[in-house]
């Protein structure tokens, strides 16, 4: 395949790799988008704004379930059925899109002055300490939910493991006992900073829950801990994806360098792939950086999300 750059509508430049790369998210980014034209977005917002809005979603794969002493089901044996079928599905690796919150499919507004996902809602809010919330029954295509339980499994999802940690609802927000959970969670993963306490013991919860809606990350406190809770920026675009959005394109360009120079893709990146004539480009695996042949359509992961 051609090295030769593509000079797009935008100014931008770049190799029929990388044009792969971008076509596959302004597709992804267009879908949930109010805007019709984001020609002229560049390559560096969309891929924020894709990682951002795609990683809403939870990508299937077999998951490790940890069941975290903060995790009280409800005695509802009925519902304690639903909850099990939920952690079974993840477990399994099943697509679990059917018990995310609707919100994760609606639209949202890119533009000067947009800051892309609105995070006024409550349901984002969350994703400042990266918890997702699952329910326990599961919505149709018409985003309702039959039995319209209340109940919500609060938990945290790694590459290969799931952490439920609180067992709540839509109002746990306001509740002190989920702050806890959530502080002492994170505290246990390592995040804890030992001696060092936040001017005031706490925030109220609803203090708390006004600063998350306006993109402020607030402190954690768990006994004598203070756990920093700064895992989002103060525009909404979470420090962890924009880190792993500069490995991707530290990569790429590294890779597309050594290609340049003589190499081929399979020596440069060790991937073996049974084609006569492989067109290689770059894409997203759910968040992962991958590099793909257009014919067979077998890929390789390059930059792991997590």
């Amino acid at each position: 395949m051609s090295s030769s750059q593509i000079t797009l509508s935008n100014g931008e430049q770049h190799s029929i790799r990388t044009v792969h790369l971008r076509e596959q998210v302004s597709k992804f980014v267009q879908d949930f988008s109010v805007n019709n034209d984001i020609s002229i977005a560049s390559t560096s917002e969309l891929c924020t704004i894709y990682m951002e809005k795609r990683d809403q979603f939870i990508s299937p794969r077999p998951r490790n379930v940890h069941i975290m002493e903060t995790f009280s089901p409800r005695s509802d044996g009925r519902r304690k059925k639903f909850l099990d079928i939920v952690l079974d599905r993840i477990s399994r690796g099943e697509d679990i899109t059917a018990n995310l919150s609707p919100r994760v499919f609606r639209s949202f507004e890119i533009g000067e002055k947009s800051r892309g996902i609105s995070w006024k809602n409550r349901d984002l809010a969350l994703n400042f300490y990266d918890i997702h919330h699952l329910h326990i029954d599961d919505m149709d295509k018409s985003y309702k939910r039959s039995r319209n339980f209340p109940d919500l499994i609060w938990g945290h999802f790694t590459r290969n493991d799931f952490y439920a940690i609180y067992w709540g609802d839509h109002d746990s927000l306001k509740d002190e006992k989920f702050i806890a959970s959530i502080a002492t969670f994170w505290d246990t993963q390592g995040y804890g900073l030992h001696g060092i306490c936040p001017s005031r013991s706490v925030l109220a919860a609803q203090e708390r829950q006004l600063l998350q809606r306006y993109g402020f990350s607030p402190p954690l406190a768990n006994e004598n801990n203070f756990v920093g809770s700064g895992i989002a920026a103060m525009a909404g675009n979470s420090l962890r994806h924009q880190a792993h959005l500069v490995r991707c394109f530290r990569y790429m360009r590294d890779k597309e360098k050594a290609i340049n120079d003589g190499q081929t893709v399979e020596a440069s990146l060790g991937i073996n792939v049974d084609a006569t004539k492989p067109e290689w480009v770059w894409a997203f695996d759910h968040c992962d950086l991958v590099i793909m042949d257009k014919i067979s359509r077998r890929a390789g992961v390059c930059v792991p999300w997590r």
